[in-house]
């Protein structure tokens, strides 16, 4: 705790007490530091969103697969044209 009070008064003593740095920050500089500083707060909000979002959809049921839904179990996957499986034995599916 005392480590981080020294901090914070440090931290205090120089932005009060600082000289004039004579340096140009440009337009290009300047977005491209508020663009950075940006993308790493989104990825940190967005990581701890991903990180408790997929544990409150697994715990509210909204997760389950429709393969698992299904009563038929892991039958047969229908085809790209999202039609039912064809039977080989029945003569009127090979038409």
């Amino acid at each position: 705790m005392k480590r981080h009070l020294i901090a914070f008064g440090s931290v205090i003593f120089l932005l009060f007490f600082s000289s004039a740095v004579h340096a140009y920050v440009g337009p290009g500089l300047g977005l491209g530091v508020i663009g950075v500083i940006a993308g790493i707060f989104m990825a940190l909000v967005l990581g701890i969103a991903g990180l408790c979002w997929y544990p409150l959809k697994r715990a509210l049921g909204k997760g389950k697969s429709a393969k698992t839904d299904s009563p038929e179990g892991d039958s047969q996957e229908p085809n790209a044209l999202n039609e039912e499986p064809k039977d080989p034995k029945d003569p009127e599916s090979s038409v």
